[in-house]
Order: C-alpha cells, then structure tokens, then sequence
C-alpha cells in the first residue's frame, strides 16, 4: 500500500460488496461495482490443546474412563474432534482409539 491507500477494517463477517467512482472538478462519475459479494475471512488458528491434567477414573482390570476439559482457544474455528491415542509401553508407538465430537469430554476404555 501507499499513501494514497486509505484502510478500512469491517466489523462483521458479512457480504460487501465495493464501488469506487473518479471524481474532479466537474463531479462525481457513476461508480465501478463489483459484480460478487466478498466476505472478509478470519484468519483461522490451530486451536489450543485441551486443559488438563488429562483424569483418569474407574480403573478396572480392562476398562478406565479418561477425562479432560475442552480447549479454551477454538482457534477462531469451531473444533470438529478429539482425538484419542494410546501409547504402547513396549515400543513407545502411539496409536489411534478413537475421535469423539467435541462436546464430549470423557471416553470410556472398555
């Protein structure tokens, strides 16, 4: 930009649409439009790691229920899962069990 650029940040997330129209001595002449709404887009972010300690309850001999609080930062982007992973002790390989919606919160290793 130079300095003949004026910045404008918009408020919302919504549709603009823009014109920009020459003007001298003799007026105002009709604008040029833009022919397709625009919507500003929010710079998205990864979004925070869930807060811990991580809870571990009702342990069984094949069974727990593991248990966290959600993330505080969604990252400006609502989240779409956790996912779960199990660590092997033998080789230190982490593998998947499960992706659960992000309302839940607990998951219950059977």
């Amino acid at each position: 930009m130079d300095d003949n650029t004026t910045k404008y940040s918009p408020k919302d997330l919504i549709d603009y649409l823009f014109r920009v129209s020459a003007v001298n001595e003799e007026g105002q002449v009709s604008p040029l439009e833009t022919k397709e709404p625009v919507r500003f887009k929010r710079k998205i972010e990864k979004a925070s790691p869930p807060v811990g300690p991580v809870i571990l309850s009702d342990i069984q001999k094949t069974s727990l229920v593991l248990a966290w609080k959600p993330s505080k930062n969604d990252g400006r982007s609502p989240l779409t899962a956790y996912y779960i992973e199990m660590r092997d002790p033998n080789n230190g390989s982490w593998s998947a069990v499960t992706k659960v919606t992000p309302d839940i919160t607990s998951y219950c290793f059977l």
